[in-house]
């Protein structure tokens, strides 16, 4: 148990509660145990729950979307005429993509499909003869201004929030690259919020208003749109990017300090730009946070006594030498870990109490994407079709799976030569 130092969850109950969390029983035993919410978990619940708080987004735009797939998916003569207007209007010959309610993520490539190939899913709608209620429900949908404008804002921000969770997929991800990355995102959050982002210019450009008889009619690609309210949509945009950067930054924020954030100010990415006054103070904040967890001997439930991992007073001296030794020998600070592989070679001597927090930032789990590949594999391997595998078969087909080589380097000679000793089989035989 002295050995763990950290959990990485998704945020449930039953993981994180105060009472009978498993994050609440592992601190017990080892005091030491930091709890992290998954990084890339809570960017998805910031769409998810930003969505929840817009009707039009969460139950009109996605519905749509929803009701496409669905549509498509049931008749594979529905999805070859698609394909063949697609290919007479050139327009990209893409499938419609599902949008998944606990994967809110998966929504990026629906909006791509729809946005693409918007003039043929209308004109395949369109050319029905006699139309289901269903399928009414969509041209109307399709040809309501509010939905091509929220399409256009979609398109400018969940392409940057899709690129912000893959960052946070890495297995290697660095501890210093959240909060930077996390900052970025919410610029072009900022810049779609004021219209001046990329997609949204584009449907002024393509968009062709006239005035008849007080009315303004809107062609969008020269289909006509119905409900044009501009305010009304602009008014739908505001509330749900202003959701979303709360939400961002409630998840998120810059001021507050925890155990598992304070070791990105290890990555040392901005020393070079400071004053000397600055230099001084850089980090004094983080390493207090980590110094006083880390350096005293902490109790859980009572009895389990966990010993500190480093010494207060050394790790402070420690760390105001580091800061001018890397300035001095100029070194790479692009990432943590050769940062700290370079230090470790040439300074092991001078600073053990920061190699020992570095190991610790090296192995805190900010993202759960080994545990959830795991399922994906074994859900892959343990399918329909391969559903009497024992719980110890399953086990060694993953673990090749996941940790075995590449097809092209597997030595299959040596694995037949193996497997032939291991058992007097009938085949060599003859």
């Amino acid at each position: 148990m002295s050995d763990i130092i950290a959990l990485g969850t998704d945020g449930a109950s039953l993981m994180t509660g105060r009472k009978f969390g498993v994050a609440k029983f592992l601190q017990d035993d080892s005091p030491h145990v930091v709890n992290i919410h998954c990084v890339a978990h809570r960017l998805n619940l910031c769409t998810s729950k930003a969505a929840d708080e817009v009707e039009y987004v969460g139950k009109v735009f996605q519905k749509t979307l929803t009701d496409l797939f669905y549509y498509f998916k049931k008749s594979a003569c529905r999805v070859a005429e698609l394909a063949e207007v697609q290919k007479l209007l050139d327009d990209p010959q893409i499938k419609v993509k599902e949008v998944h309610e606990i994967r809110w993520f998966a929504m990026y490539n629906a909006l791509f499909t729809v946005y693409k190939t918007w003039r043929s899913l209308l004109r395949y709608v369109k050319k029905i003869d006699k139309r289901s209620s269903k399928e009414e429900e969509q041209l109307a949908n399709f040809t309501d201004y509010k939905f091509i404008f929220k399409l256009h804002v979609m398109m400018d921000v969940i392409p940057r929030f899709t690129e912000l969770n893959l960052v946070f997929q890495k297995v290697d991800l660095d501890v210093s690259c959240v909060q930077p990355a996390v900052e970025g995102c919410l610029s072009c959050l900022k810049c779609a919020l004021s219209g001046k982002s990329h997609y949204q210019p584009l449907l002024k450009d393509k968009m062709i208003l006239k005035k008849e008889n007080d009315n303004v009619i809107a062609k969008y690609w020269g289909e006509k749109l119905h409900n044009y309210q501009a305010k009304k949509s602009e008014e739908i945009r505001d509330k749900f990017l202003n959701a979303l950067q709360d939400r961002v930054e409630k998840r998120f924020p810059k001021e507050s300090v925890s155990v598992s954030t304070a070791f990105s100010v290890m990555g040392l990415r901005s020393i070079s730009m400071l004053s000397e006054e600055d230099l001084v103070n850089y980090g004094k904040e983080e390493m207090e946070i980590l110094t006083n967890f880390y350096g005293s001997d902490r109790t859980g439930n009572g009895e389990y006594l966990s010993k500190a991992k480093i010494d207060q007073i050394g790790t402070r001296c420690e760390w105001g030498i580091l800061k001018r030794v890397v300035l001095k020998e100029r070194y790479a600070r692009d990432n943590f870990s050769k940062l700290w592989t370079e230090i470790c070679a040439h300074h092991k001597s001078m600073f053990p109490n920061l190699l020992t927090l570095a190991r610790l930032a090296l192995v805190v789990p900010l993202q759960t994407v080994d545990c959830e590949l795991g399922f994906s594999c074994q859900n892959n391997i343990h399918n329909p079709a391969r559903n009497r595998l024992c719980a110890e078969r399953l086990n060694t087909l993953m673990l090749i799976k996941l940790e075995g080589k590449e097809v092209d380097e597997f030595d299959y000679v040596r694995a037949l030569e193996k497997w032939k000793k291991k058992v007097d089989r009938r085949i060599f035989k003859a």
